[in-house]
């Protein structure tokens, strides 16, 4: 049996639906990779993990879907805990990973609050180049996000939230005594 023949084959044993999600999933990341382009400067292996976040952001339908009415203000710092489902892997590893979801859940944000991409492109990977780097301090980093955010390419447009990054997540609570 000829190659061909072979794969016709297959693919007649394949479900439509199958093929079908395939198609989809295929299309949703070309979406993503032209959403977000590799950079000359991010390490080995952290384009995957950016596009892995990119995904998993939009699956979970965070910010991507636009508000009927965009709020005056956006914060974002969030204080929910993210099961990036990596335990067990190396810690720099898992540090990158959690920079590629945090940059991808703050892209979703602000596409979702309907900013210009030739607003938040720039200052965005900024960010997540001097998270990568370690350069600044978390909090340093947000704080430059914000200001380019609310000060740089902004267009003067009241249609556009202001931006803040205030961390008022409650404390961990203490552990429980031990017995």
């Amino acid at each position: 049996m000829s190659g061909r023949a072979i794969v016709a084959l297959l693919l007649l044993a394949v479900p439509a639906a199958a093929v079908a999600q395939e198609t989809d999933e295929a299309a949703a990341m070309h979406e993503l990779e032209a959403a977000v382009p590799k950079q000359d400067w991010y390490p080995d292996g952290y384009y995957d993990l950016r596009l892995a976040a990119e995904a998993e952001i939009a699956e979970r339908g965070q910010g991507i879907a636009a508000a009927a009415a965009v709020p005056a203000r956006i914060n974002l710092r969030t204080c929910a805990p993210w099961d990036l489902g990596i335990d067990g892997i190396d810690p720099a590893l898992r540090a990158q990973a959690g920079i590629a979801f945090e940059t991808a859940r703050l892209r979703a944000a602000l596409v979702g609050a309907q900013f210009p991409s030739f607003v938040y492109e720039t200052p965005l990977a900024k960010f997540e180049r001097d998270r990568l780097a370690g350069q600044i301090p978390k909090d340093a980093a947000y704080a430059e996000l914000v200001s380019q955010l609310n000060f740089g390419l902004r267009p003067p447009t009241p249609s556009l939230p202001f931006v803040t990054a205030e961390d008022d997540c409650p404390p961990p609570p203490p552990p429980p005594p031990e017995s």
